[in-house]
């Protein structure tokens, strides 16, 4: 039988369970102390009560496999992970002291242009670290309630649960709707699906409004006037949450080179280069009446001329 989780409870003889951090259809997530340095931790489990949470164990070792080999100040470190003696798999990590930037939101915090910024390059150095991986690690669930702001400012991502290998294919559709980029829902993970869910996150805080709140036009978020953002961040969430893959940049060094000028409203980049490369013609023009006397002075030597040749003819 499944050990039921509880407080007081003593897994693997070495933590032991404090009190419940969230509990879903699939699982629960416990905060606990690890006994042999009495640090705090964080315990995951799956619950396999029916048929159905088999596929849910599978992309649960997944994550186990996956955040096993990551090392990286802005990814909860993994402290262990067992089968227990029930069956059933847990996974524990290091304990983030601090708050996911939803409930920051929630409890009212205005988000500043400095703050996104803040948030965008923490995780852009977490992705940055994962899609250089061969292949890339898609995180493929990014959201306001998965990046915690520790005490100390830093933005931690966590919850990989949905973390796929960027060369593998999937059949089941995984993602939060609002943050869930098109091609998940043909099964498809690249680089550029991470950027489309850290956009919608940072324009889900820099508003104040769901994405599914905010007006969109083809597919594309109207959110400018919603925020008080700094042209090229707001240039950059544009970029980041265009909706065809292939419009979004491709790197995180793509993305770090990037300048508002360079979007130009998607248009061609030739019609672009000569919009906004020629160089300006910087030659001095005579006036305009200066241009009417000698066109004036030319037109009478010509008419004159025009005469003197009639009158040698007579």
């Amino acid at each position: 039988m499944p050990t039921e989780l509880k407080t007081g409870v003593t897994l693997a003889e070495r933590f032991l369970v404090l009190e419940p951090l969230g509990q879903g259809g699939q699982g629960s997530t416990w905060t606990a102390r690890d006994l042999t340095n009495e640090s705090k931790v964080v315990v995951k489990v799956l619950s396999l009560a029916t048929v159905e949470d088999w596929k849910a164990d599978e992309r649960f070792r997944r994550e186990i496999a996956i955040l096993s080999q990551l090392s990286h100040p802005n990814v909860p470190r993994v402290v262990d992970a067992f089968e227990g003696s029930d069956g059933q798999t847990y996974l524990v990590q290091e304990f983030i002291d601090g708050r996911n930037l939803l409930q920051l939101l929630e409890a009212g915090e205005v988000w500043s242009d400095e703050k996104i910024r803040k948030v965008l390059i923490d995780v852009l150095q977490v992705l940055e670290y994962l899609h250089r991986h061969s292949p890339p690690i898609i995180h493929r669930d990014i959201k306001p309630s998965n990046i915690i702001r520790d005490t100390t400012g830093r933005h931690v991502l966590i919850d990989f649960g949905a973390v796929r290998l960027a060369s593998t294919s999937a059949t089941t559709v995984v993602g939060t709707s609002g943050y869930l980029a098109f091609e998940q829902l043909q099964g498809q993970a690249h680089p550029a699906t991470d950027f489309f869910g850290l956009g919608m996150t940072l324009i889900h805080l820099a508003t104040g409004l769901h994405p599914h709140d905010i007006p969109s036009h083809r597919g594309q978020l109207q959110f400018e006037s919603l925020a008080n953002l700094s042209p090229k961040v707001t240039q950059s969430l544009r970029w980041m949450t265009q909706p065809l893959v292939e419009d979004r940049p491709q790197s995180v060094e793509q993305l770090l080179d990037f300048r508002p000028e360079q979007l130009l409203d998607f248009r061609p980049k030739e019609s672009s280069a000569l919009v906004h490369h020629q160089p300006r013609d910087l030659a001095i023009r005579p006036p305009k009446h200066l241009l009417l006397v000698v066109a004036l002075t030319a037109l009478a030597i010509f008419v004159a001329a025009a005469v003197a040749a009639v009158l040698l003819l007579m």
